[in-house]
Order: structure tokens, then sequence, then C-alpha cells
């Protein structure tokens, strides 16, 4: 099975909330989440449980962000516990160099929270954001105050729409046009 999965070159707390497209769940099926966790964080196993919970909390927690709401305490300490769950130890290197090693079966989740951590932690500088088109759900890091859309295909759609719009109720409002907008 081929999927195309939503990606958008955000940080991979973002690009993990947004597996949830709409109605569509792309952690839902095994092999799709795989291809996921192939695609984005490559090198991992994909955990037994907890990969979809971790997801929503951080979904929501994104959403309130951009909304300027309150953050859930439940989804708050599912993170923190997720964050908390694979250890890291600070090894040295046959050069004499410091590698740091996460341990444990929960790496995956431990790394997805504590991303989701940077990018809370940094939303005064470049918040969340939802996509403001109206049939968008992606959420995006807004790192230019300008930036108002996930892609530059929403923003397309979105001024497509405004055009055609505008078109329409000018074309009406001409004498001589039916009410169609089109010459009579």
């Amino acid at each position: 099975m081929s999927v195309e999965l939503p990606l958008l070159g955000e940080p991979v707390s973002v690009e993990f909330a947004n597996t949830l497209y709409g109605e569509f769940d792309f952690l839902d099926e095994p092999e799709t989440a795989r291809s996921w966790v192939a695609e984005v964080v490559p090198g991992h196993a994909l955990p037994e449980d907890g990969l979809t919970e971790l997801r929503n909390a951080v979904r929501r927690i994104f959403l309130a962000v951009s909304a300027g709401a309150a953050l859930d305490s439940a989804d708050v300490r599912l993170v923190n516990e997720c964050a908390a769950a694979a250890p890291s130890v600070w090894q040295l290197t046959s050069g004499a160099t410091a590698a740091q090693t996460r341990i444990g079966a929960r790496v995956l989740l431990a790394e997805l929270a504590e991303d989701c951590v940077r990018v809370v932690a940094s939303a005064d500088v470049h918040p969340v954001r939802l996509c403001e088109s109206d049939d968008c759900p992606m959420l995006f890091v807004r790192k230019h105050h300008r930036r108002r859309w996930c892609h530059n295909s929403c923003g397309h759609r979105v001024r497509q729409a405004a055009y055609y719009r505008r078109t329409q109720a000018w074309g009406r409002r001409l004498p001589g046009h039916g009410a169609d907008g089109r010459p009579s």
C-alpha cells in the first residue's frame, strides 16, 4: 500500500500532529504508521502502544497554543511522561568525543514528546498555527509574520475562491447582465 504522507517540512512533532488529517488517521493502520516513522524519523521502531494517544495530546496542545487557550493538564502530563520514559546517557566514543544515547523501548515517543516541548517553548518566537484554509486541518510553525497557510496550495485555493466570489459579484452588478452574471 502506497500512501502519500502529509509532510510539510515542519518540526517532527508538528508533522506528528498532522498525521490526523481530517477523518484520515495515518497512524490507524500499522503499515501506514511504519511508513510515516520510516519517512519522518528513520531508524526508530514503531512502539507497541502509546503512539496515537501521544499524537492526540500533541495535536490538542498545538491547537490550544494556536488559539491562545490554556493547555489541558492531562495532555501536558502525558507529553511529560513520554519525554521522561526514555532517558538518555552521555557516553564516550572511540574518537574521544561524547555522544548522547537514548535507552529504553519508548525512544520514539520520548523524542516526539521532547520536540513538542521545544516547539511550544519557542511559540513566542515562532508560533504554531492552524492553516487558515477552511478545509485544511494542518498545523505549521509560522516563521514569517505574514504566513497564513500550511502550504502554498492552500493559499492558492483561498485566493482562487476569493477571486471567484469577487468576479461573480461584480458581474451581477453590471447593467445588461443576467442573474448568473453573464452578459444577456
